[in-house]
């Protein structure tokens, strides 16, 4: 590219001989510093003159460069560090084998839902554990702990409240808050559908806390019961031995999600045993 020649620099004194710019050739500046050639580097810029250069730039126009597509810039992707519920309890390092008996491998298949599957209620069954029905139990993929409120535990029986184990493992919530259990506790499990019928022993932390539901079951057992919890179609499927049982969620429970717990009914009835 051949700049118009610059004019000619007047004559200064204290000019620094040190500096030259090739630009002029001349000294007293060097040619990174040259407004001169600035200058002339821009009109070619804009004139199109120097759009092989840019890249994105249209050939033959004074226009700015343009991108591939019109939204805004790529960022680059940054990590970060999230925080999860966590337990600090795990249940006595038991492993199971689920391939031990074959209708445990039954695959769950969900029942066709009229203008597809669109629930977005959370997962509240009803379900047994020990001899005690609950209409408020959650289950919640995101928990890494089986947990029992207190509300829930005070309406047991005395002799089921004196096998609450102590434990000294906190319970991390969302906000990095710290809550300590009143303990452990253990009961089988009960998922029906009225027709096929599981259960499993689970461990649940009492936690001093009020909730809207009674109990969480979470990822511990939903793993134990081979469970296929599915918020869009409003239900779970659990393999037992007779078939698949699908859970519908309880409807009428929705009502509880704005509701204080101070408000809430009792939830839990004894059901008199066989």
């Amino acid at each position: 590219m051949n700049f118009r020649k610059p004019q000619s620099l007047k004559r200064r004194s204290f000019l620094d001989a040190k500096k030259h710019c090739s630009f002029h050739d001349d000294i007293g500046h060097n040619t990174n510093e040259c407004v001169a050639l600035k200058n002339e580097i821009e009109a070619a810029v804009k004139s199109g003159k120097l759009g092989h250069l840019v890249k994105g730039a249209r050939p033959g126009t004074g226009k700015a460069p343009v991108r591939d597509n019109q939204g805004p810039p790529k960022k680059q992707v940054k990590d970060l560090n999230v925080h999860m519920i966590q337990g600090g309890h795990k249940v006595g390092g038991k492993r199971r084998e689920f391939l031990d008996e074959e209708w445990k491998n039954e695959p769950v298949i969900f029942p066709r839902v009229k203008g597809g599957p669109c629930n977005k209620n959370p997962l509240i069954i009803t379900a047994l554990f020990g001899h005690y029905r609950s209409q408020y139990v959650f289950f919640d993929t995101g928990s890494t702990s089986e947990i029992m409120y207190e509300q829930c535990f005070e309406q047991l029986d005395e002799e089921d409240k004196e096998r609450l184990k102590p434990i000294h493992a906190p319970v991390y919530g969302f906000g990095g808050e710290v809550m300590h259990p009143r303990g452990v506790i253990s009961f089988p499990v009960t998922l029906s559908d009225g027709i096929h019928s599981r259960t499993e022993e689970v461990e649940f932390l009492v936690l001093p806390a009020t909730s809207k539901h009674d109990i969480i079951l979470g990822r511990e057992t939903i793993c134990d019961f081979n469970a296929n919890p599915s918020t869009a179609h409003g239900a779970v499927g659990v393999p037992t031995r007779t078939g698949v049982a699908i859970i519908h969620v309880n409807r009428h429970c929705f009502a509880t999600e704005s509701l204080k717990p101070s408000k809430i009914p009792k939830q839990v009835q004894r059901t008199e045993p066989d």
